[in-house]
């Protein structure tokens, strides 16, 4: 096999030290629910944190947490991270009963809540005080929906200032999987775009993989993994978001990995993980190549359904294993790179997993040499007294809002709203009277929004 450890031996340029955060995980055995995390910076991990419904899945928007909680519940709820433990949440508003939202992704100052069982998606006010204030417009997919009456919108993705959401179209009625959609929501407009002007109607794009389960996103370059367990054969594909039209195409076959294929995640620009069932229909993980899409070794988690995060160099699995039910923790690129080195107990098995907080180190290959051109490369000083000042860059000149938010979400401060040329800028906070504790800088180009926690010490 061409993928051996050697292809491992990566040159990572690392920015600063370790990252603090905190990495959550919802619990489910189907008949209850709760939640487990782990804060990466002191190791302190809580299990049973949080109760929830069954079907809930970790989101977040780079500062807060968000728990969706789907078909029985359909809500959304807000916490702190600092604050799960607490179980106090900053919101919880409904979605509609029978809704069953699935994903949720932010732009700007607004967010898209993806609805699995409905014929809209909604465009919200994640800050918004109170429930009536929270639903701010609806978006009308009704045209892709199927024989059950939906078009089974399930993920979504933010590349380029635009929203690009993934409509299954999966006829549950029938238990079978038509031709899955690409749309495209332009948020300064709340609408969709027509992918192809010369036919009658707004076109999306027609994905080569049926039932898409999963997907993630590196750069430009979207991954989705399809299964129609059995009935077809399907895989991972590939599609360039700078031209969706043109650019798709399927990296891994079920029938070459010899098995459904459920599930990517990328680590960096070079490696990723499929994630498959074994014979017991166990979710197993298998690295693999993104540079000729070879599979490598199986990580050595046992049914490894809980999902997986990849944070400071480290990969987090959670496991969904009867007996052993938890989070594992691995060096995908150590010298036992398949080998466990930490292991969190769970009294229910994982359900979803997600990390909280910006990264403070960033890893960037040696052979890319072009990072993320917004970015908030932090502050300082961290934790401070009476003032900080944080530092972004843009690639190009844009109207910027910088907004101080404390622990409950509640905006306190705007420190700019201003055009600002290409390049680096810094920004002072004075907080005055504010009294001490965590605080987040958000900085928005319009488009989208980065966020730094900061933590005020008198």
């Amino acid at each position: 096999m061409k993928f051996v450890s050697a292809v491992f031996m990566l040159l990572f340029v690392w920015l600063s030290a370790a990252s603090a955060g905190t990495i959550v995980m919802t619990l489910s055995d189907y008949s209850t629910g709760n939640t487990a995390y782990l804060d990466t910076e002191t190791g302190v991990f809580s299990d049973n944190a949080l109760p929830h419904f069954q079907d809930a899945f970790a989101k977040t928007d780079g500062a807060f947490l968000y728990i969706i909680e789907g078909l029985g519940a359909d809500a959304v709820s807000k916490y702190n991270p600092s604050s799960i433990g607490a179980g106090k949440a900053i919101y919880q508003y409904s979605t509609g009963p029978g809704s069953s939202p699935h994903d949720i992704v932010f732009v700007g100052s607004k967010a898209y809540l993806i609805l699995n069982s409905s014929t809209s998606i909604w465009v919200v006010n994640p800050d918004a005080a109170d429930e009536k204030s929270f639903k701010i417009g609806d978006i009308d997919i009704s045209q892709w929906a199927d024989g059950d009456g939906y078009p089974d919108a399930h993920l979504g993705f933010v590349y380029n200032g635009m929203v690009y959401v993934v409509l299954q179209c999966y006829d549950i009625s029938q238990f079978t999987a038509g031709t899955p959609v690409l749309i495209v929501i332009d948020p300064s407009t709340d609408t969709i775009v027509d992918m192809d002007p010369s036919t009658e109607g707004i076109q999306g794009i027609d994905l080569i993989i049926k039932n898409p389960q999963e997907g993630a996103l590196s750069g430009s370059t979207l991954y989705l993994a399809g299964t129609t367990y059995g009935a077809s054969d399907e895989g991972i594909m590939k599609v360039d978001l700078k031209d969706p039209l043109t650019t798709q195409v399927k990296v891994i076959s079920e029938a070459a990995a010899g098995t459904s294929i459920t599930g990517v995640s990328i680590l960096n620009a070079d490696y990723g993980i499929v994630w498959s069932f074994d014979a017991n229909w166990n979710k197993v993980g298998r690295l693999f190549s993104l540079r000729d899409y070879t599979i490598g070794a199986q990580l050595s988690v046992p049914d490894a359904g809980g999902g997986a995060v990849y944070v400071g160099g480290l990969l987090y699995v959670g496991s969904r294993d009867y007996e052993k039910p938890g989070l594992y923790v691995y060096n995908p690129f150590g010298k036992e790179s398949t080998v466990m080195t930490k292991y969190y107990p769970t009294e229910l098995p994982p359900y979803s997993i997600v990390y909280v907080g910006e990264m403070t180190q960033t890893e960037v290959s040696s052979e890319d040499e072009n990072p993320e051109s917004f970015a908030i490369l932090g502050s300082y000083p961290n934790p401070f007294n009476p003032g900080t000042t944080v530092s972004f860059t843009l690639d190009v000149q844009s109207t910027v809002t910088v907004d101080v938010f404390n622990a409950v979400g509640q905006k306190v401060d705007r420190l700019a709203e201003s055009s600002m040329s290409a390049g680096k800028h810094d920004i002072r906070w004075n907080a005055g009277a504010a009294p001490s504790g965590v605080y987040f800088i958000r900085v928005s180009n319009g488009i989208t929004a980065k966020t730094a926690a900061v933590t005020l010490v008198k």
